[in-house]
C-alpha cells in the first residue's frame, strides 16, 4: 500500500508542477504628477495608495509584482514593463494589469472610434492640453495601444491563462479639488480622476454620450486567453476617490482589495461581481457605475 501511495503522490505532484500557473501583476499608479514635468495640467491624486493596497493582496496570493508609481510611472517605463511582462509569460498564466491614475478622452486619429475619441489613461509625463511643439500627445497611453500589448499578452497565455485589466481612472467629470483636505462639506471625496476636457490637435470638443450599459461582452478567440476588464465608472460619469482609514484611495482599487483579500483571483471569476455588489452599496459611489467587459 506505502508503494502504491508514494506512486500516486509523485504522479500528483508532476502533474501539479508540470501545470502550475506563473501569476504575474504589473501594477500602475500617480499620486504625484508634478513628479516629471514642473506642469502638466493635472492635479494629484492618490494612485500610489492603490498601488500598494492591491499590490500587499496580489503579493499574499502568489503574485510576482511589478510597480510603478508617481516617477517612474512614464509612458516609456509602462511601456517597457508591458513589452517585458509580454516577453515572460507561458502558456496558462494569469496577469493582472492595473492603472489608477487620470482618464482622458484623446481625439481618434486613425478612424477606429464612431464616436470620434480614444480613450486614454494618463502617465505622469502626459500633458493634458495639446500645444503644438511642446506636447502632442506621445506620452499618453491610448486605447489602442493598450489593446496592441494587450492582445500580444493574450496570445502568449493562451486559453488556458486569464488577463485582467483594471482601470481606477475615468475620462470623464471636472479634475479638481476641493478643501485642502479633500473633501466637500458633507465629506464626501471631490477628488476626481479625469477630466472631460478631450486632448485634440486639431481643437475638437469632447462631448459626453451617455451610455447606460455596465457590461460588455468581448469576442471569444479559440488560441487566446480570457480576458476581463473592469473600470472604475462610465464613459458618462466622474470617479471619484473614497477615503478609509485615514488615506485616500481609488473605489476600484479599494474594494478589489477588500474582495481578493478573502477571494483568490485564481478560483473563478465571482470575485469581481462582489466588486460591483460592494462599490453600488457604498453612498459615496452610488453616482458611478462600475463597468465590465468580458469574454
Amino acid at each position: 500500500m506505502s508503494r502504491i501511495f508514494l506512486t500516486l503522490l509523485f504522479i500528483c505532484l508532476s502533474v501539479s508542477s508540470s501545470t502550475a500557473r506563473k501569476k504575474t501583476a504589473l501594477l500602475v499608479g500617480v499620486s504625484n504628477y508634478h513628479a516629471v514635468m514642473k506642469y502638466t495640467g493635472w492635479s494629484d491624486l492618490h494612485g500610489r495608495n492603490d498601488v500598494e493596497l492591491v499590490g500587499g493582496v496580489l503579493k499574499k496570493q502568489g503574485f510576482s509584482v511589478t510597480s510603478l508609481v508617481d516617477g517612474r510611472a512614464t509612458h516609456a517605463n509602462i511601456t517597457s514593463a508591458l513589452r517585458q511582462l509580454i516577453n515572460r509569460t507561458s502558456k496558462g498564466d494569469i496577469v493582472y494589469l492595473h492603472f489608477s491614475c487620470h482618464g482622458q478622452p484623446f481625439e481618434d486619429l486613425d478612424g477606429d472610434e464612431t464616436d470620434g475619441w480614444d480613450e486614454s489613461v494618463v502617465p505622469v509625463d502626459a500633458d493634458q492640453i495639446y500645444v503644438k511643439g511642446r506636447y502632442e500627445g506621445k506620452h499618453h497611453l491610448i486605447d489602442d495601444e493598450l489593446n496592441r500589448y494587450a492582445e500580444q499578452l493574450r496570445s502568449r497565455i493562451g486559453p488556458q491563462g486569464c488577463l485582467y485589466i483594471t482601470v481606477d481612472a475615468c475620462h470623464s467629470g471636472t479634475a479638481y479639488r476641493g478643501d485642502e483636505d479633500g473633501t466637500d462639506p458633507s465629506g464626501d471625496s471631490v477628488i476626481v480622476r479625469g477630466t472631460n476636457a478631450g486632448f485634440s490637435p486639431h481643437g475638437k470638443i469632447y462631448r459626453v454620450k451617455r451610455d447606460t450599459r455596465t457590461f460588455f461582452r468581448l469576442s471569444r478567440a479559440a488560441n487566446k486567453s480570457h480576458v476581463t476588464c473592469l473600470e472604475a465608472c462610465r464613459s458618462d460619469q466622474r470617479n471619484k476617490e473614497i477615503r478609509r482609514g485615514g488615506r485616500y484611495y481609488g473605489p476600484l482599487s479599494y474594494y478589489i482589495a477588500k474582495v481578493l483579500a478573502t477571494h483568490r483571483l485564481d478560483k473563478d471569476n465571482g470575485w469581481v461581481y462582489q466588486v460591483r455588489q460592494l462599490m453600488r452599496k457604498d453612498i459615496n459611489v452610488q453616482e458611478q457605475d462600475m463597468v465590465i467587459e468580458s469574454d
